[in-house]
């Protein structure tokens, strides 16, 4: 997979294409360091490897929107997350496409990569707000009360 990279907002982005028969991905300095690696540390990877980075609960899932792509030719478009070298996971949003030959057989696969941290910690944020909510209306007896002064 040749991944290039782009920062936009605070979000990384990589984009890549890799070898789906050879399970080869050649990744970018930029890539590499959306995981906090370097271009020495391993400009080139596979698949199997990624996975040994990716959050336990995170693999089953991924594998299975691939194998579903692979074969039922379905969009794929997967969350997760992956270990930066430092230790702490980053979320993040895998979109691809791969090409077939003639034979029916995944030849290359194209697709980016996306850091989604803020967005997920936001989300994580705003669930934590509603279950607050919900215990605060839900499990009260107490009737509450407020008055919006008029103008």
């Amino acid at each position: 997979m040749i991944v290039v990279a782009s920062r936009s907002k605070g979000s990384a982005k990589g984009f890549g294409s890799g070898d789906c028969r050879r399970d080869v991905a050649i990744l970018s300095p930029q890539f590499l360091a959306l995981l906090g690696d370097r271009p020495e540390d391993a400009p080139q990877t596979s698949w199997q490897e990624f996975l040994t980075r990716v959050h336990p609960d995170d693999v089953a899932p991924l594998q299975a929107a691939l194998q579903q792509h692979l074969e039922q030719r379905v969009p794929y478009k997967v969350e997760g997350r992956v270990q930066h070298r430092d230790g702490h996971y980053i979320w993040f949003r895998i979109r691809g496409q791969a090409f077939w030959d003639d034979e029916g057989q995944p030849v290359r696969m194209v697709g980016t990569i996306e850091d989604v941290s803020d967005r997920k910690h936001l989300e994580q944020e705003l669930i934590k707000a509603l279950e607050f909510r919900e215990l605060l209306f839900n499990e009260s007896n107490d009737a509450l009360f407020w008055s919006i002064p008029s103008p």
